[in-house]
């Protein structure tokens, strides 16, 4: 039945598998990482501030695990380790004040410590001005 109804809709906008609309940053969800840190993987622990919804948006500060790091390099975190992070990025469209959308091409967070200084010395994704004020 749903994948006849996929057929017939084909950009209904629901994975079959979790039942959620894309794009969305859901808890315990695996997302890339968008600085020097030395972590690739991480996953979202729980929101560090509760907004109205449970799923992170953008600008919002997370408790992630790292999963994986990047092979060959010091890093500035391990793997296992739990820290905090923004998320700069996001595959679910937010809409600006001024009637303009924004939307990434992928989830990614970036590493910061209990200051809210970043870990890792450079962003390697564009950041959007939300996150930069």
């Amino acid at each position: 039945m749903f994948v006849r109804h996929l057929l017939r809709f084909p950009r209904a906008g629901i994975r079959p598998h979790l039942n959620l609309p894309l794009g969305r940053t859901v808890s315990t969800m695996r997302c890339g990482v968008s600085c020097n840190s030395g972590a690739a993987e991480v996953q979202v622990i729980g929101m560090v501030k509760k907004n109205q919804n449970k799923n992170p948006e953008l600008g919002d500060v997370c408790s992630l695990a790292v999963k994986s790091t990047v092979p060959g390099s010091e890093t500035k975190v391990k793997r296992k380790e739990v820290v905090r992070g923004i998320l700069c990025m996001s595959r679910k469209t937010k809409r600006r004040r001024d009637g303009s959308h924004i939307r990434g091409y992928r989830n990614a967070f970036l590493l910061i410590d209990k200051e809210h200084r970043p870990i890792g010395s450079k962003a390697l994704l564009p950041v959007c001005k939300e996150i930069k004020k």
